[in-house]
């Protein structure tokens, strides 16, 4: 019987029959192998329930669940954790893969730091619906660029994040009053209480589709975006600087922006935040380092703001 703490892979799916394989079998290649599979299909009306089903004939640590009507996705990241066992949660999404790595170098960090990290994600190589490599993408690594990016960007790959189950019970869940931009939320309410913190490996295939929810809805991702900015300052206590006001006029301005306008007005404004912060002297916390595990640790659905 394995001694490393069982990991339970949250995969929530809706119509990714066409890649659905490729997401599953990343999973089943993890060299760390005390992991759970909790596969919430969304409802599909394609293939992918026959996929999942044959897939988890062989793999008894794959649990298969089929939901009868579509949820919303915060509901159906919620029912997914209800039915998970692990002591940590790690997100994939059906149309994601893993590196084979991820789960064995995020535990390895996780140890390290104790019960001081909220969230741990990693850096991740954005692919084409193909799977053909774009570009790679890269997140703020430490605790206080990961909460200044909150005000301009999601700092996360959402599917290259792993979440203590105790987070989320000292934290609470996914808000189901956020169609989109849930997780931006989630990571406000877990910022100011735990540390955020990204490993600079890219642990995590990222596909892009050019009809996701950030370009069909743009609006509405705007929208919830702004309300999880006003929650952070008004309900749990975030500052309001000159940065995140900055930040929180050119959102409520890109309602009216094209997306991929908003987008490079956001990693402007970025790059010049990040050059500002990089002059100020960074104080140590927490001995950690994201690769050899020996330096300080200091205390995006897809395409978010």
């Amino acid at each position: 019987m394995s001694t490393e703490p069982l990991v339970s892979a949250l995969m929530v799916s809706r119509n990714n029959g066409a890649v659905i394989r490729e997401a599953i079998q990343s999973v089943l290649a993890q060299s760390y192998q005390n992991w759970e599979l909790v596969l919430v299909d969304n409802a599909s009306e394609d293939d992918s329930w026959d996929t999942i089903r044959a897939l988890a004939a062989d793999e008894r640590r794959i649990r298969p669940i089929r939901a009868r009507s579509a949820m919303s996705l915060p509901k159906a990241r919620n029912f997914s954790l209800c039915n998970a066992s692990g002591k940590y949660m790690a997100t994939i999404d059906g149309d994601d893969a893993w590196q084979p790595e991820r789960l064995t170098v995020q535990m390895e960090f996780m140890r390290a730091c104790g019960e001081k990290v909220g969230v741990c994600g990693s850096n991740c190589l954005l692919v084409d619906k193909r799977g053909k490599l774009l570009r790679p993408k890269q997140f703020p690594e430490r605790h206080e660029e990961c909460l200044r990016a909150l005000w301009f960007r999601n700092p996360f790959c959402h599917s290259a994040t792993l979440v203590p189950r105790a987070v989320f019970e000292r934290c609470g869940s996914y808000n189901e009053e956020f169609l989109v931009a849930q997780d931006l939320e989630l990571w406000f309410r877990i910022g100011k209480i735990f540390r955020l913190h990204n490993l600079q490996e890219f642990l995590v295939r990222y596909r892009t589709w050019s009809d996701s929810v950030t370009f069909r809805g743009h609006r509405m991702v705007v929208r919830s975006t702004l309300r999880a900015r006003r929650l952070a300052r008004l309900q749990h206590g975030y500052e309001f600087d000159g940065t995140a006001r900055i930040a929180f006029c050119l959102t409520w301005l890109a309602q009216w922006a094209h997306p991929t306008f908003a987008q490079l007005l956001f990693r402007l404004c970025l790059a010049c935040v990040e050059r500002q912060s990089k002059r100020q002297k960074v104080f140590s916390s927490c001995p950690i380092s994201t690769s050899a595990f020996s330096e300080d640790l200091i205390s995006s659905e897809r395409g978010e703001l």
